[in-house]
């Protein structure tokens, strides 16, 4: 089974879940918390160049332990491990948004991708217990 999208270079569905799986254990032994931040985008990028760029300008903002991949390429999937709570995690969101929003200087002239601002913060273990409880929280199926 691959572990990254052959032509984007991002993580699967299954070791994205790995990874969520493997920072809930990390924090609950540390006693914090784990984010995940789904950010939309209103128009699927044009390209797989263009997922790629995009997933590489989030990355770029964050820490070695979190990860980014993409959904389809309608959204990007944000994992934020070892969070202090969801006010440290929405500041995250937020600096990221900015962040992909702005043209990079050698865009010139190119528009910033449009996000929804339909993102969604899921938060362990106040939205769920599990990667599977995120998981199914973010989507919306909350029980």
């Amino acid at each position: 089974m691959a572990l990254h999208d052959p032509e984007t270079q991002l993580p699967t569905e299954a070791l994205f879940l790995d990874r969520l799986e493997q920072a809930i254990h990390l924090a609950r032994r540390r006693q914090n918390g784990v984010a995940l931040l789904t950010l939309p985008l209103l128009e699927k990028p044009a390209g797989i160049d263009a997922v790629r760029t995009l997933a590489e300008r989030l990355a770029a903002r964050l820490r070695a332990s979190d990860s980014v991949t993409s959904l389809d390429g309608r959204a990007f999937l944000v994992l934020l491990s070892e969070v202090e709570d969801r006010a440290a995690a929405w500041a995250v969101a937020e600096e990221l948004l900015l962040t992909v929003r702005q043209p990079k200087p050698t865009e010139a002239g190119t528009p910033p991708p449009a996000f929804s601002e339909d993102y969604t913060l899921t938060v362990f273990p106040e939205d769920g217990e599990t990667a599977t409880a995120l998981w199914r929280h973010m989507q919306g199926e909350v029980s």
